[in-house]
């Protein structure tokens, strides 16, 4: 892949000076974070994927952080400190009471707090009664909530995971003949998704593709290739397309099918948890 396909991307002709390059990559990620593109978030992280590529193939660095992006991790930051908080003091106080200033000492007090605590433990068990009968009945787990929140959760940190920065782009004229374009499906694409989910901690490949996707069903449905594209825009990773030729400098060994890809993409993981 020539560098005149990242000169394309960001609308320039070759030889654009590193200060047109730069404003050509803020002016069009500003357009990608218009109102214009809301009602697709899929084709924006896409095309924010190759509009970063080329600002890095053509630059030679990683592009800066608008003050969009600051706030949206920040933000995202926030919540989860807030939850976290929320979570602590719930558990130091599940009740949500305070007894300061109750005389302790009289027996009136005393006697109606005992006649409340009693009712409360009464109301609790009923409470508890019917919970475990619906439980037995509907089993939460089976749709996953846990699971879900899990999957957000996972998905803000690898958010921030620099997947270029082990590539060699040097080497992409020379290994474009070698590339596999026909993105054939094989049972070792299919190990390699799951080798990158379990190092992530989610377990469940099916109800992870139906959550992300919103299709029940999709992994058994869809080929593998197509589940593996769906991983990479999940991870925020650029497409097997932008990096193919290009040589992995962990391994060594040239990114020539989507297997290597993901081989690459498991070891950013590594590196960065």
């Amino acid at each position: 892949m020539d560098r005149n396909y990242y000169y394309r991307i960001l609308g320039l002709s070759e030889g654009a000076t590193p200060n047109q390059i730069k404003k050509a990559y803020e002016k069009r990620m500003a357009k990608l974070d218009s109102a214009d593109y809301r009602d697709d978030p899929e084709y924006v992280n896409k095309k924010k994927h190759q509009t970063t590529m080329a600002y890095k193939v053509l630059m030679g660095s990683a592009p800066p952080i608008s003050k969009a992006q600051r706030k949206a991790g920040f933000e995202r930051f926030k919540d989860n400190m807030q939850k976290d908080e929320e979570g602590k003091e719930a558990q130091k106080n599940p009740l949500g009471t305070k007894l300061s200033g109750i005389d302790l000492n009289n027996k009136y007090i005393i006697a109606a707090l005992v006649i409340v605590v009693i009712i409360i433990i009464s109301v609790f068990g009923i409470i508890i009664g019917a919970v475990t009968g619906f439980v037995n009945d509907f089993n939460f787990s089976d749709y996953g909530y846990h699971e879900e929140s899990e999957i957000d959760r996972i998905q803000n940190k690898v958010y921030y995971f620099d997947y270029l920065d082990e590539l060699d782009f040097d080497t992409v004229d020379e290994n474009q003949e070698n590339i596999d374009w026909e993105h054939d499906s094989s049972m070792e694409l299919d190990e390699k998704i799951s080798y990158i989910l379990s190092s992530l901690d989610i377990d469940d490949t099916s109800e992870f593709f139906d959550y992300i996707t919103g299709i029940d069903g999709f992994y058994y449905d869809h080929e593998y290739y197509d589940s593996a594209d769906r991983l990479i825009n999940w991870l925020f990773a650029p497409s097997f397309d932008m990096v193919a030729g290009s040589t992995s400098l962990y391994s060594g060994e040239p990114i020539l099918d989507i297997e290597d890809y993901l081989d690459y993409i498991l070891d950013v993981i590594y590196e960065n948890l």
